[in-house]
């Protein structure tokens, strides 16, 4: 059974392709009329051939329009025509002529030519009465004969001769007149109509713009390439992953001034007062230069030696309760440095080390009596053993930093790694441990290392990696800020060197853009995401069309913008 389906003039390829869906049967007549928007493209076409015969749907195009059967035959649908009526005679054959405009003859021009003279004679003649009028109204004045009725006998053969022309002559003229009017009429409205045309061409044809940033479809690219380099190789070869190096062999030598990072504490040291708790069972002896008494990083001296300090007992042995008559004197103690953070409040534990008794906390401690005050603080600036050598690191990070620079004039690079280095002598003029909040620091060194030329390691490794893309696939920009360059191995006595080259960017499909851009000429914004989104080389799209209001794509293709963007 064929069913048919009538369409509508505003139907696109999705509601036709849902309503042939709805079909109950496999053949399908689409009723189309003219200048329906399914006829405003042939791709049109070819997309609802596309999507039926995915359906199983067999489909017949019946339409007046000639170019939508054009459309429609080049898709590959079938035809059909309405049957052809045939003409109803009528009961006769008789026909009415209608009436012919005879020609006016030279005889009829004669005539007219004959009543115009005629009309100015009767002119003339009307102007004779006028005088004879009022020569009898003057001699009928003498007679007594009121001259108002005279003039109103005289009136009537006036009026019957005052025009000049002829009814012809005067009929022509009027319409002569009107025609001048309509033709005057018909010129401005063609330059009304003429003004909305520019108009209309300025707002649809020359204003519309569009862009459109294509994203083509990427995949990751990661290579972990080893590539050799030596001063026997002429040029880069990507398929050998070797290149070119130059021996480096140079003496460098600097001398710069640094600021003191060491600091020395020489602020007023802490004193006060501390009890010591013996419960190691017996009386014992503590000697100032053999004994510390600390508090976490914070160590402390007796004044002067203790001589057999009591044992410590308790009131109670269940509670603990210590007996304070037999904790003995309070000692005196003092920071060993100054500083305020060598001041302490009154009952702080503290811990006793003894060079012969060592450390027991839990048999022997002591706690400040008093609070340990006094300390301040005061720094003093000294040359430490970290500022020697971060001097030395920071000169020759300098004289590397300074050869690379005179290398890239070459387009060269010194690889870390990549060189051997050789302190000749290192000085500073002030040893550490000495107060000073500056010194100077002289280094002289040789560095002896195969530069090679960056661009061409880049371009090396970027041409072997194109060399292992799939067709129809480019590489991207890369990014060689996360690419890993090391050396592996350097052997400057046979001038070689080895890099382990780890490489991550992205592979990118080809696009023709050239080919795209007619098929997106006069098209909607929904029928340009159908074209390019269905093409398996694009990602996504990005479209900006202007004016805000524009919603077709533009009819002129200069005006239609394609630029390709890296994801």
């Amino acid at each position: 059974m064929i069913e048919s389906v009538y369409l509508n003039l505003e139907d696109d390829v999705a509601k036709i392709v849902a309503r042939v869906k709805k079909a109950h049967g496999d053949k399908v007549v689409l009723v189309c009329p003219k200048r329906c928007q399914l006829f405003s493209d042939s791709i049109n076409l070819r997309l609802l051939k596309k999507q039926t015969d995915l359906l199983g749907k067999k489909i017949a195009i019946l339409t007046m329009d000639e170019k939508g059967q054009m459309f429609a035959k080049e898709a590959g649908f079938t035809l059909k025509f309405l049957p052809k009526a045939q003409g109803v005679k009528g009961f006769s054959d008789i026909r009415i002529a209608g009436k012919k405009a005879t020609p006016v003859s030279a005889l009829q021009e004669e005539s007219t030519a004959d009543k115009i003279l005629d009309s100015f004679k009767g002119g003339l003649s009307a102007v004779a009465d006028k005088i004879i009028f009022q020569e009898k109204s003057e001699h009928a004045s003498l007679q007594g004969v009121q001259p108002e009725k005279l003039k109103k006998q005289e009136a009537v053969k006036f009026e019957m001769t005052e025009n000049v022309f002829p009814k012809e002559i005067h009929s022509k003229l009027t319409e002569k007149k009107i025609k001048e009017k309509k033709s005057g009429q018909r010129a401005l409205v063609g330059l009304v109509a003429l003004s909305i045309l520019l108009v209309l061409t300025v707002v649809f044809v020359i204003l519309p713009s569009a862009t459109v940033n294509v994203h083509p479809k990427t995949e990751p690219v990661t290579r972990d390439l080893e590539i050799s380099a030596g001063g026997g190789v002429s040029q880069a070869d990507a398929s050998r992953l070797v290149l070119p190096a130059t021996l480096v062999d140079e003496v460098l030598e600097s001398s710069k001034k640094f600021q003191s990072q060491g600091k020395k504490e020489v602020g007023n040291k802490a004193t006060g007062f501390i009890k010591i708790y013996n419960f190691t069972g017996q009386p014992i002896n503590l000697k100032q230069g053999t004994t510390v008494i600390s508090v976490g990083d914070k160590s402390y001296n007796l004044n002067f030696d203790i001589v057999l300090h009591p044992t410590t007992q308790y009131v109670n042995e269940q509670t603990k309760e210590v007996d304070q008559g037999t904790l003995g004197e309070p000692y005196e103690i003092i920071a060993l440095e100054g500083g305020e953070s060598y001041n302490l409040p009154e009952g702080t534990r503290m811990e006793i080390t003894n060079q012969v008794f060592g450390s027991r906390p839990q048999l022997l401690y002591a706690r400040t009596q008093t609070a340990i005050v006094g300390g301040t603080s005061r720094y003093l600036a000294i040359i430490s053993e970290e500022d020697v050598l971060s001097a030395e690191e920071e000169l020759v990070k300098e004289l590397l930093q300074n050869l690379n620079s005179k290398l890239s004039s070459r387009n060269l690079i010194l690889v870390e790694g990549a060189y051997q280095k050789e302190v000749i002598s290192f000085e500073t003029d002030k040893v550490p441990g000495t107060e000073s909040p500056s010194f100077t620091a002289s280094i002289k060194i040789t560095i002896k290392g195969l530069a090679i030329n960056n661009q061409q390691m880049q371009k090396l490794v970027t041409d072997r990696i194109t060399q292992t893309l799939s067709a129809g696939k480019r590489l991207e920009s890369p990014d060689w800020n996360l690419a890993n360059i090391r050396v592996k191995n350097l052997n400057l006595e046979t001038g070689l060197v080895s890099f382990l080259v780890h490489f991550e960017a992205k592979s990118a499909s080809e696009v023709n853009l050239e080919q795209i851009k007619p098929e997106l000429v006069g098209k909607s914004l929904g029928q340009v995401n159908e074209i390019l989104e269905s093409r398996p080389e694009i990602e996504r799209i990005d479209v900006n069309l202007t004016p805000i209001w524009q919603k077709n794509f533009p009819w002129l293709s200069s005006k239609i913008k394609l630029i390709l963007s890296d994801n």
